[in-house]
């Protein structure tokens, strides 16, 4: 979901035949148009265009070939065009509705686009982070694969963002193995990367962050501040489920904070992150356990929790990609 330039919303989704759909609706959610199209493997990022009012849907027919097909849509939602871009070593994990693992493309300043994901090594099974720039039409300017020094794979490329200091940041998880046992049940010793790289794709810095003893990203948002508010869950020392967590870095990608969810002792998430013009921050995720219950928090830009409450229970499930604040102020989408 990205938020139109008239103030509503753009969603993909997929409808009851399984075909992939794209719906714009105003500030109000009322429907404006659909545009409908055979379903194909990976739904890769949605990118709108401000400069010429036309929004980009980006995906990939088979996880066995590289190949970034480029519908672009104008505004009304009737197709301009479809390019496709023959990448050599770019290749997207499978994401499910609510994977923060979805892999998200950035319209960059000068107006290209940035992709990030993985680039399988057949020899060992692994996986490094790699990343694409695209002009708006297909052509290829570069590919740069990261090697994953000290991590046995790039576990999933969450999002990349062209950053103010001028750099592109690209934001991961990684994953060293099975080391963690709970009845029986191995988990992944999983961290957050993050990964700043010039304009030409060059590294500049990698930071690594542990949060929880393995952590599962959720989502990424650039805040305010330069930094990031990464979302997710992970396993609490002595916990056996994972609690859903809210992880803030600076713009260097330093530590700032850490915000646990209260709803302890329940596999949890917090999937999505929005900021307010103050600095604070509206949080939401579910939990699967008792019944299931979508949760929503408000944060100060401290960190400290201001409110946490369940909104409403019985097997409910956050599969929204994105949370945003209202264009008119009064609420949360």
């Amino acid at each position: 979901t990205i938020t139109s330039l008239e103030g509503g919303y753009l969603m993909v989704g997929q409808t009851n035949n399984d075909d992939d759909i794209i719906r714009k609706v105003d500030a109000r959610g009322q429907t404006e148009w659909d545009y409908v199209t055979p379903a194909y493997h990976n739904k890769l990022g949605l990118v709108q265009v401000p400069a010429d009012s036309t929004y980009l849907v980006l995906y990939q027919i088979s996880r066995a070939d590289s190949t970034i097909f480029i519908l672009r849509l104008d505004q009304n939602g009737q197709a301009i065009s479809t390019h496709n871009a023959p990448l050599r070593t770019l290749v997207y994990r499978y994401a499910y509705p609510n994977d923060g693992a979805a892999v998200k493309a950035t319209l960059t300043s000068d107006n290209h686009l940035l992709i990030g994901g993985s680039a399988h090594n057949p020899v060992d099974s692994t996986s490094y982070l790699a990343v694409a720039k695209l002009t708006l039409t297909g052509q290829v300017l570069w590919e740069r694969v990261y090697n994953n020094t000290g991590f046995n794979t790039i576990a999933g490329m969450i999002t990349t963002m062209d950053h103010a200091s001028g750099n592109y940041w690209l934001v991961g998880s990684t994953a060293e193995g099975y080391a963690l046992s709970n009845g029986g049940a191995n988990y992944t010793r999983s961290k957050v990367i993050v990964v700043a790289v010039d304009t030409s794709g060059a590294e500049q810095w990698r930071q690594v962050h542990s949060v929880g003893r393995s952590d599962f990203i959720r989502g990424v948002l650039a805040t305010q501040d330069d930094g990031l508010l990464v979302t997710g869950g992970s396993f609490k020392p002595g916990g056996v489920m994972p609690t859903g967590f809210v992880f803030k870095l600076d713009n260097q990608g330093n530590d700032e904070w850490t915000w646990w969810s209260p709803v302890l002792g329940t596999p949890g998430h917090i999937n999505h992150g929005a900021e307010h013009p103050d600095g604070s921050f509206t949080v939401t995720g579910d939990n699967s356990y008792p019944g299931g219950t979508l949760e929503v928090a408000r944060l100060a830009a401290t960190g400290n929790e201001v409110w946490s409450r369940g909104l409403r229970t019985g097997f409910s499930r956050e599969l929204g990609r994105e949370s945003v604040v209202d264009p008119l102020g009064q609420g949360y989408a």
